[in-house]
């Protein structure tokens, strides 16, 4: 996502194509450092796994923790095309960075060897942006009143289930 922000905004400044390859370096070190210090070896590439097993979902809150970001993935994705249209060619670009980094959190989060809805977190920030545009857009008072409680209600009524 980052690459593709610099492609479309600063292609020719040459410092911001450095700086994620020095970030890479950087966290690849400390992570080679705390392994040395923890387990005594360096960190290995071979022992990275890829999982799609999702075990996971078996519990009713992990399902309703899902099924509250799969609607407001499928509700944002659905009144996407027609906001995209009306904005101007750098809002356009700044949805479509948005969609790609949906992208990569959702296959993110299929490969993740450690499944969890902790992993949702990758969703929350382009889901939270689409689902803002979307609300915002829309021109009647009760219906952003119903959008609005009935998200309240999921998110209480996913409290309740916890316990």
């Amino acid at each position: 996502v980052l690459y593709i922000g610099i492609i479309i905004y600063s292609s020719n400044y040459y410092k911001n194509w450095l700086v994620p390859f020095i970030s890479v370096f950087v966290v690849f070190m400390i992570v080679n450092a705390f392994e040395l210090v923890v387990k005594n070896h360096f960190f290995q590439f071979s022992n990275t796994k890829i999982s799609i097993d999702f075990q996971f979902m078996n519990s009713s809150y992990n399902l309703s923790i899902i099924a509250l970001f799969l609607s407001v993935f499928l509700v944002s994705l659905v009144f996407l095309p027609s906001r995209i249209r009306l904005k101007l060619q750098k809002n356009k670009l700044s949805y479509l960075i948005l969609v790609i980094a949906l992208i990569i959190a959702v296959i993110l989060i299929s490969i993740s060897p450690n499944k969890s809805v902790a992993l949702l977190i990758f969703l929350y920030f382009p889901l939270a942006t689409l689902f803002t545009s979307f609300y915002e857009k829309i021109t009647k008072p009760w219906f952003q009143s119903v959008v609005l409680y009935s998200m309240m209600i999921a998110l209480v009524v996913g409290c309740f289930i916890t316990a």
